[in-house]
């Protein structure tokens, strides 16, 4: 990956699981952390693409079929817990050599496998809710075109 970006928070749960529900309920938080409200089906291939008629890319997914986070037999964890995904935007660069415009050409979400939300204490959860993003160069490699020299006729 050209770059590479992370950024991740905290979900916390600070009494027993009492019941099967909470893994649930928890694994919903989750996937609002990593998804927000409305989840994205496209991005613009250019930052300044329109609304209405622009250039859009579509959003290839692993999709997860259902919520399945149920408690463990350790005592306080969840189990098949989605804490995480990676975001992969492939870009390629388009126009002129000597001012080239990026042009997102895919993007592609995988989210982690399911996991175990450890106990923190007795009474506690906590786990690490992630999104990596990288930014990959598909462009291929630029081929210069030198006209030929004009034929003299003398």
């Amino acid at each position: 990956a050209e770059y590479m970006g992370r950024s991740g928070c905290m979900l916390n749960y600070n009494q027993p699981l009492s019941e099967g529900s909470v893994c649930k309920q928890l694994q919903e938080q989750a996937l609002k952390a990593l998804n927000g409200v409305d989840i994205p089906t496209h991005v613009a291939a250019y930052g300044n693409t329109l609304l209405s008629g622009g250039d859009w890319v579509p959003i290839l997914s692993n999709v997860i079929q259902s919520n399945n986070a149920q408690p463990s037999t350790v005592l306080n964890a969840c189990e098949n817990m989605v804490l995480s995904k990676k975001i992969s935007v492939l870009y390629t660069k388009m126009g002129s050599q000597l001012n080239p415009q990026n042009k997102v050409v895919g993007v592609r979400q995988t989210y982690s496998p399911a996991q175990q939300m450890r106990p923190m204490g007795s009474t506690s959860l906590r786990a690490e809710v992630s999104i990596v993003v990288e930014y990959i160069d598909v462009s291929k490699g630029a081929v210069g075109q030198i006209k030929e020299p004009p034929t003299v006729y003398t």
